[in-house]
């Protein structure tokens, strides 16, 4: 059995791509690496375009281990946890360790990260970002050791048998979650409209990132709410991408994005008081745009209902 480490840090190109290299034995383990080491491993600091939410493959240190990359900007370190989830549910959670490396990060790697690949200025920033980098080198070394560790753990408790489950999963961002009303009529099409409402109103799911609940069957799928924060298209990203990283077949996963149409206004209210952490505005705010959209979301569910019979949904 191969087991998928999966580094993740805001882009990709500093601390993940770092510890990858040490994990790798590109970097060494016994002192900081020099600048020069730095600028010639893979992906640090590059001006490729980073796609936040792809899994880059770095490399395997054994034949039995699959270094990945990836950039998840600010879904945060809950990143870990959704992946953990989800390979948990699918009956695979001893195949992927999802590895955050924000923790070791410093204000120079911040700054000088922005300046090189933000604003192109790379004689000011990437000499800030190699300085961040090898203060924090030690830490990024530590937490390889640890993963290692953990990995020696795993060998020797064997693996566990893996069966694919079929399931639909639904983005939902924690601002505007709209699509809990479409899983509402994805699962009851026989709801009336006031009943759909109180049913996605009701629902005890904030939308935030690691959060993920079951809500109920259909078609022999298990449906699935994940919570997406304010990244709900990199999770689907995420979440299309893993499904192969951990060899599940298309037809068994499905991922159900938020439904284009959305009340502007009570979007951006509903951002404003997020921001200022007022849940009374919140709310209010998502269910009068949810009543405007309870025809667009009928007809939304339908159509994902119709695609998984097709198997054309993602």
């Amino acid at each position: 059995m191969e087991i998928k480490v999966i580094y993740h840090c805001y882009g990709g190109s500093h601390s993940s791509v770092t510890a990858a290299g040490i994990h790798l034995g590109l970097l060494p383990r016994d002192r900081a690496a020099s600048a020069q080491e730095l600028l010639q491993i893979p992906h640090f600091d590059t001006f490729e375009e980073i796609v936040h939410g792809h899994f880059r493959y770095a490399g395997r240190n054994r034949p039995n281990v699959a270094i990945y990359v990836l950039g998840k900007k600010t879904l945060g370190r809950s990143v870990s946890l959704l992946l953990e989830k989800v390979a948990e549910i699918s009956g695979c959670s001893d195949r992927v360790y999802p590895v955050d490396t924000t923790g070791p990060i410093n204000p120079f790697m911040v700054l000088g990260g922005f300046l090189s690949r933000r604003l192109r200025l790379v004689g000011i920033g990437r000499p800030l970002v190699v300085l961040g980098t090898r203060l924090a080198y030690r830490k990024l070394s530590e937490l390889v050791d640890q993963v290692e560790k953990v990995l020696r753990e795993r060998q020797e408790a064997g693996t566990s048998t893996f069966s694919p489950r079929r399931m639909v999963f639904y983005i939902c961002s924690n601002v505007f979650r709209l699509t809990l009303l479409v899983a509402g009529f994805h699962l009851n099409p026989d709801l009336s409209k006031d009943a759909g409402l109180k049913w996605a109103i009701e629902q005890k799911f904030a939308g935030e990132v690691g959060e993920i609940s079951l809500v109920g069957h259909d078609g022999g799928y298990d449906v699935y709410m994940v919570g997406a924060g304010d990244e709900p298209d990199i999770v689907a990203r995420i979440l299309r991408e893993y499904r192969g990283l951990i060899g599940i077949p298309q037809s068994n996963w499905f991922v159900v994005e938020a439904p284009a149409a959305c009340e502007m206004p009570y979007f951006l209210l509903a951002k404003i008081f997020k921001l200022f952490h007022l849940g009374k505005g919140l709310y209010f705010c998502e269910r009068r745009a949810f009543r405007n959209l309870l025809d667009f979301c009928r007809r939304e569910a339908y159509r994902i209902k119709m695609c998984l019979i097709e198997g054309i949904l993602d």
